[in-house]
């Protein structure tokens, strides 16, 4: 190559990277002006909100707010239904949904010519850019609970907007009008489904802000029809049942003061009791405990509360406790009084959501779409009659009452997969020849939603009655995490003088309400666990813990529990010109 060829085409190569870096650096000016326009159109409507937001919540306000926008001769826009809000309520008892607010939204919004748009509307800003929309800034609705987690409630202040239809750069007056509040009254509404549906252009990014209200699920968008859906809903806390007595709240005393009440464990996964007993057997407290005579728990002992130990009461494990603990010994031994392992106070109660609303949720769905019509041991006022025995297979089944008398029998085959059933009343196994058989390899959930007459329990196992598991054959197996029976927090459960009950019963309260009222009375037998709120458990009784629960799911359905118990919503009208 000669040396004029190659000054020339290093000449060339440097002319095309200069004309390159000059487009480049044209580009991202280009660039970096719209970046710089759209955050300032970002800040704008950010201040545009919290105003608006300030005067709609006071109680009368009125405000210049301004809008700069990055032409005066642009001019932000006015929409009158840009959206429309719609809050419902489903009652799973009756099964009735009630609109509690429909109300129509508007929008101002900004959209510049690459048709990026931000946008104010009920409460929030909202971006568009392409096809991505997000919110900016939330609306002011909030999901809250006091501290110990009770009284969940929703507040849903919906601003809309009215006046000029075109808002020109510069000052823009914002005056409140009314408030209309077809909620003002914080409305009760436990144990019902809330729902609150959106339709807007930016559906999307509400969907994205009613996924942090309920980060555990619950949302759902209908892109066909522009809205994004909340089920005000919370994921049920409810961990395995590692005990087989969980008792209480922390106001809350469980009572072991009389003789021959034990404590023990075994594992089903092994075989039945008789076979697979140990002393891992497990109590937790979330309130006081009271140990008397010779009372003895054959593992370890968990309370949130004061323990108070006296006779010959034995703990054979560990104890961990939260509080004091009193000790009136009848003879010295060496170590911690009363208790064989160690003692440390170090006690942490699980949490445990009531399932009050996972019956109902149950009660509801079942009694509107169930398998009964398929089974002649039902009759048309879904009553069992005649069971001798009667049997259920794998299905969903609704009943008004379950009442068992002398001699008669009730099989629950599970061969076929899970056994629903859904009892809208009370259940009673009564008489030493009465007996509820669950049988087959999978499990029957039995949800219980009964009033209480004449101060009867809603749950009820007494003189002798046996509520077993099986296996397909009719052999005992005492596989506990195949049989469970839920209870409303606030009801009364029965286990009479000499039953058995083989399952997990159910009905775990608030940290400041224990629960379903257990009362165990003496020569009673438990194969499994209960929970709620167990305050006595009587002479020469047995709770025998089934440690395969330690890997079984309380709650079986993906259905968070619905928990809210106050909804307050309020529409408030702000009226926005032009200055």
């Amino acid at each position: 190559m000669t040396p004029v060829l190659a000054v020339v085409l290093l000449i060339g190569i440097v002319a095309v990277a200069a004309v390159g870096i000059l487009l480049v650096s044209g580009d991202s000016a280009g660039e970096t002006k719209d970046q710089a326009e759209t955050e300032r159109v970002k800040q704008v409507f950010l201040q545009f909100d919290s105003d608006v937001d300030s005067v709609a919540r006071s109680e009368s306000d009125e405000r210049t707010v301004r809008m700069d926008l990055p032409d005066e001769t642009d001019a932000a826009v006015r929409e009158e239904t840009a959206g429309r809000i719609w809050i419902n309520r489903t009652n799973y008892t009756t099964g009735n949904t009630e609109t509690l607010a429909d109300q129509s939204i508007g929008a101002v919004r900004y959209t510049r010519d690459d048709g990026t748009t931000v946008a104010y509307q009920a409460g929030g800003v909202w971006m568009e850019e392409g096809e991505n929309t997000r919110m900016v800034s939330a609306p002011a609705f909030s999901y809250d609970a006091d501290e110990a987690g009770n009284d969940p409630t929703l507040t849903v202040p919906i601003v809309t907007t009215s006046g000029d239809t075109r808002l020109n750069g510069g000052g823009v007056r914002v005056e409140k009008n009314r408030t209309i509040a077809p909620l003002n009254d914080v409305t009760v509404v436990e144990n019902d489904l809330i729902t609150l549906r959106v339709k807007s252009k930016w559906y999307v990014g509400w969907a994205e802000y009613f996924r942090q209200l309920t980060p555990e699920g619950g949302v759902t968008v209908d892109h066909g029809n522009n809205t994004a859906t909340m089920e005000l809903v919370v994921p049920a806390l409810a961990p395995t049942v590692d005990s087989g007595v969980f008792s209480g709240a922390a106001n809350s005393q469980l009572d072991l003061k009389q003789s021959n009440q034990t404590v023990d464990s075994y594992n089903s996964s092994d075989g039945p009791y008789v076979s697979s007993s140990s002393d891992d057997g497990q109590v937790a407290v979330a309130g006081d405990l009271v140990m008397k005579q010779d009372a003895k728990i054959e593992g370890d002992l968990e309370a949130g509360g004061d323990i108070t130990f006296q006779g010959s009461a034995e703990v054979t494990g560990n104890l961990s406790n939260a509080t004091s603990m009193t000790y009136k010994q009848d003879k010295p031994k060496e170590g911690p009084p009363h208790v064989d392992g160690w003692v440390a106070d170090n006690a942490s109660i699980e949490r445990r959501t009531p399932v009050d609303g996972y019956i109902d949720l149950n009660v509801g769905t079942i009694r509107d779409d169930n398998d009964n019509p398929s089974e002649s041991d039902i009759t048309p006022g879904n009553k069992l009659t005649g069971c001798n025995p009667c049997e259920l297979e794998a299905g969903r089944y609704y009943l008004d009452e379950l009442h068992l008398s002398s001699g008669e029998e009730l099989i629950l085959d599970t061969t076929g997969g899970q056994i629903y059933l859904a009892v809208n009343g009370t259940v009673r196994i009564e008489n030493s020849t009465t007996r509820v058989r669950v049988q087959g390899p999978e499990r029957a959930n039995v949800f219980v939603n009964g009033v209480s007459a004449g101060g009867n329990p809603e749950f009820q196992i007494i003189q002798g009655a046996r509520w077993l598991v099986e296996d397909s054959s009719g052999t005992r197996t005492d596989a506990a995490p195949q049989s469970w029976v839920y209870l409303d927090s606030s009801g009364d459960a029965k286990l009479g003088q000499g039953s058995t009950f083989t399952g997990v019963l159910y009905g775990p309260g608030t940290p400041t309400d224990p629960g379903v009222s257990i009362n165990v009375k003496q020569y009673a037998a438990v194969y499994g666990a209960i929970v709620g709120d167990v305050d006595k458990i009587t002479q020469d009784t047995r709770v025998h813990y089934d440690r395969d629960l330690r890997r079984t799911e309380p709650v079986t359905t993906n259905v968070a529990i619905p928990r809210l118990t106050f909804l307050h919503v309020a529409v408030h009208e702000v009226e926005v010109e032009d200055d």
